[in-house]
């Protein structure tokens, strides 16, 4: 991708829209860049997935081996089994049960906080699947007889009163408290505690997702179950090619995400590392414990860790012992990220009339909640400062890019992941990116055989560059070779293999990458071929200019890939000042009066171009299409369009995107 203009179009922030987060506009806006195909896709994806979920068919294999519907875990969680693979294996899941907002430092980012923001979840709708949906009128959740859970399903507790079925509500509410509990007991306070949460039971969970990130504007939800490795008799429920393995349900997940991209489920690890010593992975060191769901590249998979008072370095952050550790059977770096899940109080459920309950837990279930919230946070910052929240890929960028230091060994492993989460530090970098102040968030897409660059000039005494990008890879095709650890080796799960190179007069500096023998699980700096987010990491950087670059290997499935960039050094700098992205549609004058000038790629192919412009309510009020570009611009009329905010899709080949435009 060559760069030829010097010269940049300013975006306008602001205009008619309204402040608040997830806005009918802002939903309008994120469902036009959906493409139909990608949702033809999936849709018949989910029924393969589907397919596997028959409650018939689980009753008639559990009778067949003469196995329980409900088991129990080791430290006493109900296990249910709830679909049936098609060799007969039967499919559990479980709920991941084994200081929140001080250990991710939320407390900085909130009303009150040491940034001076109002970072509270305020007009943000989060998404939370579980065992039964949360209790909506714990005194955590409602405010003037209002609550701010709203439950998507009937309670299983109102037609049943099992000790099971209090379980799976008790940590709902636990759960959904992490997320958005308002703090009538302060020490109880949500990551985001004005957020509006939807709560869903597992039951049918991806054909939800979908209805959720398509039709309700939902761009986060919490996943604090999975499927579970032992019951209560410390014997395996699962073969032991499952563990690591990317199945139909990982795929499921990379799939909705991958359609709906502004869209991130974030799931727990689990908390089978209790089990270390009786799995068949002991000869692994208790590590590849990560079990279905939990093996996607789209999520967020996280670590529990015990409470961080105060970072210092990384000797702070303390592993919970019963955490389910990665990496996956092809060495991708899973869990992505760290959160407090060791002594969690929270709001739960015991009863229909208590609706003050508290408790502790632990888990993986407790730290996933946590991030969670603190993407909705950081999505409330992006919806209220650009009008449009940032797509998933971009989030996760920026929560590695901004992770504390976590482990034995500088970078990522397969424990902690990037390392804890800290949301001060990912709305920090999102503001001095806004600012262009040493700092720079990008969101690209990059076509077949394309190279992106950019370059910086950094000043003295620079204690680090680091760049970071991450990217939605399309979902693969399950297949029984995805258990074979020998094969995935040498044949990744990544589909669209994305390379991220800093050079510096002729020097090339490296992204990390698992080392791939699970007796020598280090991380390492070199070719990463299989993770869909990649990091490199210079320190004390000398003075001077440095070319960051994003290629591609093989060919690109789709003909392009989306990608998102992070980049920050803490010297004088200047950050890609004079760079556009070649690969975009520049839209300009914004505001407009009569015409539209719209500035192809330099690449462009010589096709027909499509334009759609849409009111505020997404409404096509015109369309052109037109092969008539001149200096590779093309010039579209305003004229008699009423006064107002636009949506302007143009769409070239494999090339889309959606612009906002004000009409004067």
């Amino acid at each position: 991708m060559n760069k030829k203009l010097h010269f940049i179009i300013p975006v306008l922030i602001g205009g008619v829209f309204s402040v608040g987060a997830q806005t009918t506009a802002i939903k309008a806006k994120m469902a036009a860049t959906y493409k139909e195909a990608d949702q033809v896709r999936l849709t018949t994806l989910l029924e393969e997935v589907n397919d596997r979920y028959d409650i018939e068919r689980v009753k008639k294999r559990t009778t067949e081996l003469g196995v329980p519907m409900v088991q129990r875990g080791l430290n006493g969680n109900p296990i249910y089994a709830v679909g049936v693979e098609l060799d007969g294996t039967i499919i559990y899941r479980t709920a991941f049960n084994s200081g929140s907002r001080i250990t991710s430092k939320v407390n900085d980012i909130a009303p009150g906080g040491a940034l001076g923001l109002n970072l509270d979840g305020k007009n943000m709708k989060i998404g939370l699947w579980d065992g039964d949906v949360a209790l909506g009128n714990h005194v955590e959740f409602t405010s003037s007889g209002t609550s701010r859970v709203i439950m998507r399903e009937v309670p299983i507790t109102n037609t049943s009163k099992t000790p099971d079925d209090i379980e799976g509500r008790m940590h709902a509410t636990h759960v959904g408290g992490t997320i958005t509990a308002s703090g009538v007991k302060s020490n109880a306070k949500g990551m985001a505690p004005a957020a509006t949460v939807v709560s869903y039971n597992w039951d049918n969970d991806y054909n939800e997702m979908k209805y959720a990130a398509s039709k309700d504007g939902i761009v986060v939800s919490n996943h604090s179950y999975g499927m579970p490795a032992t019951n209560d008799a410390g014997k395996e429920i699962v073969p032991v090619r499952y563990y690591g393995a990317y199945d139909t349900e990982a795929s499921a997940v990379d799939g909705i995400a991958r359609t709906y991209k502004y869209y991130l489920p974030v799931y727990a690890a689990g908390n089978d590392g209790w089990y270390a010593g009786v799995n068949p992975n002991k000869n692994k060191g208790g590590n590849e414990l990560l079990l279905s769901a939990s093996t996607a590249k789209n999520s967020v998979i996280v670590s529990a860790v015990e409470n961080v008072a105060n970072y210092t370095g990384p000797a702070s952050v303390k592993l919970a012992v019963f955490n389910s550790n990665g990496p996956t059977n092809d060495f991708r770096i899973k869990p992505d990220i760290s959160a407090k899940g060791v002594n969690v109080y929270s709001s739960i459920y015991s009863n229909d009339t208590t609706l003050n309950g508290y408790a502790y837990l632990n888990g993986t279930s407790m730290a996933a909640p946590a991030v969670t919230g603190i993407v909705a946070l950081w999505q409330q910052w992006a919806t209220e400062t650009f009008q449009m929240p940032y797509r998933s890929s971009t989030i996760k960028a920026i929560m590695i890019h901004t992770a504390e230091e976590a482990g034995t060994a500088p970078g990522p492993d397969h424990k902690f992941g990037w390392g804890l989460i800290n949301a001060r530090k990912g709305v920090e970098v999102m503001i001095a990116a806004k600012a262009k102040d040493r700092a720079l968030i990008e969101e690209n897409t990059l076509n077949n055989s394309q190279t992106y660059s950019t370059k910086f000039t950094i000043g003295e005494n620079a204690t680090y560059l680091k760049a970071s990008i991450a990217w939605t890879d399309p979902e693969t095709t399950f297949s029984m070779n995805n258990y074979d650890e020998a094969y995935v080796k040498n044949n990744p799960i990544l589909r669209n293999d994305l390379d991220l190179r800093v050079f510096k007069d002729g020097v090339e500096y490296l992204p990390w990458k698992l080392n791939k023998d699970f007796n020598n699980l280090t991380v390492l700096k070199g070719d990463n071929d299989v993770d869909n987010v990649e990091q490199v990491m210079i320190d004390n950087p000398a003075k001077g200019e440095y070319e960051i670059r994003v290629t591609h290997k093989k060919t690109l499935v789709g003909g392009s890939q989306e990608y998102a960039l992070v980049v920050n050094t803490d010297a004088s700098s200047t950050l890609g000042v004079d760079d556009f992205d070649a690969s975009k549609f520049t839209l300009w004058p914004n505001p407009v009066v009569n015409d539209l000038n719209i500035m192809l790629p330099e690449n462009a192919a010589a096709t027909v171009t499509s334009i759609n412009i849409m009111d505020i309510n997404g409404r096509k009020v015109r369309e052109v299409q037109t092969t008539d570009a001149v200096d590779n611009i093309i010039r579209v009329s305003m004229q008699g369009l009423n006064t107002g905010v636009y949506f302007v899709e143009i769409n070239q080949g494999a090339l889309r995107q959606v612009e906002k435009v004000i009409k004067k």
